[in-house]
């Protein structure tokens, strides 16, 4: 299996960012566990993003170990992978599925 580019799109990263803050706030080593968590599961969707489970329209999902999120990603080619969502993990499901049409 390839390696792939892991990149956000522009609102899942907003998202992350704001989990972050939140995080920060009531803990700074909750948000640094939370970082290398999601550092952990990008490094699984780069490296074995087929085995994650599948999902709606062709994309697939990883729990963030130890936190109530998921990251959505779709696989676009053999080097590259896009996060669509760093959901908490009681949003409405699908929320962001139009983000796969949109930058």
């Amino acid at each position: 299996m390839p390696i792939r580019i892991v990149r956000f799109h522009r609102l899942a990263s907003d998202e992350y960012l704001e989990a972050l803050r939140r995080f920060d706030t009531r803990s700074p080593s909750t948000a640094q566990k939370f970082i290398d968590e999601v550092d952990r599961a990008s490094a699984r969707i780069a490296t074995a993003a087929e085995s994650c489970s599948p999902y709606l329209r062709g994309t697939r999902w990883v729990k963030v170990r130890d936190f109530q999120y998921v990251i959505y990603f779709k696989i676009v080619n053999d080097r590259l992978v896009r996060v669509m969502s760093v959901a908490q993990a009681g949003r409405r499901p699908g929320y962001w599925l139009s983000r796969l049409y949109r930058p």
